[in-house]
């Protein structure tokens, strides 16, 4: 007997949401170009889940609801059961480059030309007042089995080469402080509810962004020196949060992430 596959099928319409439609008996291939070839014995790096991101637009537009449609677009998305099922979600530290307005901000911005070596100040108060971890921790009720992923796609001004929130390099000097910051911002999570399994230094580290949005281009020695500094920092903290690196295309990871992992440190 030939094994059969169920399917599922959402469209644009909405007239089929996750609607199981009859299954199939899978067929060897017959060279058509919508084929899907079933390799079983073949293994590659696991799946750990599939989800999307909370950027300032997703959270304007969820807050601006009515808590019962809230409720449920939260559980249409992140329901095992009866919803899309998400198990995996970006967690963005401070402004992305999908904003509502061109107020840009991180986690330690200090007026142009000075410097926070101290990080005397931090916060995070903007995100709580927007209802951000709240909205976080609802999914997570939602679906206990969702991880969360913390990425940057702004370096704070003060630490670039550029002194500005957008385009630009990462200013090597601030190697450590920048580590630091990110530990912090990872605690500064945890003490509000919502833990992070990884952090990544740089959305998109190949990039210094053309459309005026929040952004650091990292060549591969300074990722490699900042992710070097951070593990440093989560062991003296305590903290098991995984560091990934290269948040970018595939097309370019050859030339990005052998280096970095040609010597063991």
């Amino acid at each position: 007997m030939k094994p059969e596959l169920r399917v599922i099928t959402s469209n644009a319409a909405g007239t089929k949401r996750l609607y199981e439609e009859k299954e199939i008996a899978m067929k060897p291939a017959q060279g058509s170009p919508w084929s899907v070839i079933v390799e079983p014995e073949k293994k590659d790096q696991p799946m750990l889940g599939f989800g999307g991101i909370w950027t300032d637009t997703d959270l304007y537009m969820v807050m601006r609801m009515s808590p019962e449609k809230q409720e449920e677009v939260l559980r249409a998305t992140f329901d095992r059961e009866n919803g899309a099922g998400w198990s995996f979600m970006r967690l963005p530290f401070g402004s992305t480059d999908w904003e509502t307005t061109v107020d840009y901000y991180t986690y330690d911005d200090v007026p142009y030309g000075e410097k926070d070596w101290e990080l005397k100040n931090f916060s995070i108060q903007r995100d709580i007042d927007r209802g951000f971890f709240e909205l976080a921790k609802r999914c997570k009720e939602i679906n206990p089995e969702l991880q969360f992923l913390g990425s940057v796609w702004g370096v704070t001004a003060w630490m670039k080469e550029n002194n500005s929130i957008m385009f630009g390099r990462f200013n090597p000097e601030c190697t450590e402080v920048y580590a630091k910051y990110l530990c912090k911002t990872i605690q500064a999570f945890k003490e509000q509810g919502v833990e992070l399994l990884a952090v990544t230094p740089q959305n998109e580290s190949l990039t210094s962004d053309d459309r005026a949005t929040p952004a650091c281009r990292f060549t591969w020695r300074m990722q490699r020196d900042v992710v070097a500094a951070l593990k440093k920092e989560l062991k003296e903290a305590g903290l098991n949060t995984e560091v990934w690196f290269y948040d970018h295309n595939f097309d370019m990871s050859d030339d990005f992430v052998k280096p970095m992992l040609e010597k063991e440190e």
